[in-house]
């Protein structure tokens, strides 16, 4: 629900209250999901706006403006290298390095870790795929660390499945093993 003339504002949403209502004394906390559009300072707007359950003339409704200032750093940094696959591979025309590393800014090492859990691609000629299907996830990353993935980069297949209209574009999409067990990226096409 929006407030009245708020329209199709996108920079404006309503959020009910869990429960409706909040009694004398009592406090809520609304965890809130914002993602930034890039890294920097951000300066965040929000207007709480609260009115009585039982209508009162004197007290129709209040607005409490709240601004927050935070400043958003990536997580993550990653690099990539593109080699030419050794000649006996098939299948396999370049292999691609993705040289991830956790920013040290982020806390103490002991932390919370981030574990790569997808690379996606989209491309009108070229589709990733595991290098291996026995390569092993790449590791959850404390502040500070770094690892490689290496995945296959192939051309991809100029038609539908059957022989069917040419493919505009290939969406590859590969998720590493979840938590921390193993398992080798799927291709989850």
């Amino acid at each position: 629900a929006r407030p009245p003339g708020a329209g199709s504002d996108p920079t404006m949403a309503t959020v009910a209250l869990p429960g409706g209502q909040l009694v004398p004394g009592q406090s809520l906390a609304m965890p809130l999901w914002v993602r930034a559009a890039e890294a920097g300072r951000h300066s965040l707007h929000f207007a709480l706006v609260y009115e009585p359950l039982e209508p009162r003339p004197q007290l129709k409704r209040r607005v409490c403006p709240l601004s927050v200032h935070v400043r958003v750093r990536p997580s993550l940094a990653v690099e990539h290298a593109l080699r030419p696959a050794h000649a006996c591979a098939q299948a396999c025309r370049h292999v691609l390095g993705l040289h991830v590393r956790r920013d040290s800014s982020e806390g103490p090492p002991e932390g919370p870790r981030l574990r790569l859990a997808q690379v996606s691609s989209v491309s009108q000629g070229w589709e990733l795929a595991p290098l291996s299907g026995r390569s092993a996830p790449p590791p959850a990353l404390a502040a500070g660390e770094e690892c490689v993935v290496h995945l296959r980069l192939g051309q991809a297949a100029q038609h539908g499945p059957g022989g069917g209209a040419p493919l505009p574009f290939v969406h590859s999409e590969l998720r590493f093993g979840g938590g921390g067990g193993g398992g080798a990226p799927v291709d989850s096409r």
